[in-house]
């Protein structure tokens, strides 16, 4: 585990809780998180892409952003409370380290950089989201 927290090292106080985090894999192509659910967990993708998506007022599916290494999703890291409205799709062979969310929730509190850095995400996610569910 610590190889793959060597460049995001922000989060390695959150793998050092009692529960330690866990490796998840995804293939290119694969559902990460279906419109409609939510992922558990809180995860930092360490290698790969994915794409978020969401469908258009006119009922079509476009692509609202990408998540990358060192960005996160989960739980409400996605678009905030909107992630009923957005699904997650591996663009690439994925693999994201998953914390305890009580685990993220303390780094968050004690790291007020890397909690504006995770809230300037989550809105522009939000952001996107609304614009594409406005368009027509």
């Amino acid at each position: 585990m610590p190889e793959l927290l060597q460049d995001h090292a922000r989060f390695q106080p959150a793998a050092d809780n009692v529960r330690p985090p866990r490796i998840v894999e995804f293939a290119k192509g694969e559902s990460i998180q279906p419109v409609g659910q939510r992922f558990r967990g809180f995860a930092l993708v360490v290698e790969g892409r994915a794409t978020l998506h969401t469908t258009e007022a006119a009922g079509r599916t476009t692509a609202v952003g990408e998540i990358r290494p060192g960005e996160c999703f989960g739980d409400q890291l996605a678009t905030g409370g909107e992630a009923d409205e957005v699904g997650i799709v591996a663009a690439d062979d994925l693999k994201a380290v998953v914390f305890d969310p009580a685990a993220i929730g303390e780094l968050l509190q004690r790291s007020p950089g890397l909690a504006a850095e995770s809230g300037d995400a989550v809105e522009a996610r939000r952001q996107a989201v609304r614009a594409a569910k406005a368009s027509r």
